[in-house]
């Protein structure tokens, strides 16, 4: 099958058989191919040879009797023994010199490259990602002060395209270029850099130390901001305070209706989740310990609310100057 670890074969000698040729799966784990399991959702008494499967992996496709003779039908796999699911990815490389340039795709979860080529002359490549991995394509460039790509996939879902396409404008950094920075991350609730960072902020050192002329603009945006007057949130790590002035009118004695005016100070929470400018200096602080000055950095951060939860997203953006 497309992920490169199951094997459908048929066969008449092994036990549980249905009559003739039934079909079998095998998976290869761990340098080894396990026990045959027959595939009952699809064995009849008669031959069953001739089947494929989808790239999603969840159907299996194969001949059985119709209104005509025969007819191709989809069946769907068990869950327990479906082939993974594998995306085919078609790249486009955009510049002066695209076949000149690396792509390159790596496991977040063990940051293990699995992919490697160069495009073609016309700047195009084609690559395979399967289900069950974080996976980060990058497209770098020979030259050191030339711009480059990074894009995310995230295959640990129930759903995805069969087919991505991605473009990637590779040339020399220019003033107003932005950068989508999709390979940095932090720990949830706080301002630290994930481990799975490490890549990404490597292109981004190898191009500001590539062009000591410019400077850079590094800003973190959160869609998701929330806020309360208490803490019953664990996510509202950070905090306001206020100071509140109340006006009080003091008597001087009961004698006297003379008063005397006075404020009584208060302090006021406010407690939320925006750690964007944190998260911001954060990548800064890499960055100047990478010997980058200080005055060539810029770090800015902005939050905005979303009704909807699951539209949540932190992203980094690097802004050229």
């Amino acid at each position: 099958m497309g992920d490169g670890e199951s094997l459908i074969f048929s066969s008449d000698k092994l036990p549980g058989n249905k009559g003739g040729m039934d079909l079998y799966m095998t998976k290869f784990t761990n340098g080894q191919w396990s026990a045959p399991v027959a595939l009952d959702f699809a064995n009849t008494p008669k031959d069953d040879q001739y089947v494929s499967a989808t790239s999603l992996g969840r159907y299996l496709l194969k001949d059985a009797p119709g209104q005509r003779s025969n007819e191709l039908v989809e069946m769907l796999f068990p869950g327990e023994i479906r082939p993974k699911a594998v995306v085919k990815i078609e790249g486009s490389i955009l510049g002066d010199d695209p076949s000149s340039a690396y792509v390159t795709v790596f496991n977040l979860k063990d940051q293990s490259k699995v992919f490697s080529t160069r495009p073609d002359k016309a700047g195009t490549f084609v690559t395979y990602i399967k289900e069950g991995g974080v996976y980060e394509l990058s497209v770098d460039p020979e030259k050191d002060n030339y711009t480059f790509f990074s894009k995310s996939f995230d295959l640990t879902g129930d759903k995805f395209s069969v087919v991505e396409k991605v473009t990637a404008d590779i040339k020399a950094a220019d003033s107003g270029d932005e950068i989508i920075l999709e390979g940095i991350s932090f720990r949830p609730g706080g301002s630290e850099i994930t481990p799975t960072s490490t890549q990404e902020l490597r292109r981004l050192q190898r191009l500001v130390l590539g062009n000591p002329g410019k400077s850079f603009s590094i800003l973190v945006t959160m869609t998701g901001y929330q806020q309360d007057s208490v803490r019953l949130n664990p996510d509202l790590t950070e905090t306001i305070i206020d100071t509140l002035r109340l006006p009080v009118v003091q008597r001087i004695d009961s004698l006297d209706s003379a008063s005397v005016p006075r404020d009584s100070l208060a302090l006021k929470y406010t407690y939320h989740n925006d750690r964007t400018l944190k998260q911001a200096k954060a990548i800064g602080d890499y960055l100047i310990k990478q010997g980058v000055p200080p005055g060539r950095l810029a770090c800015s951060g902005k939050a905005e609310a979303e009704a909807i939860p699951e539209n949540r997203k932190t992203f980094v953006k690097v802004i050229i100057h």
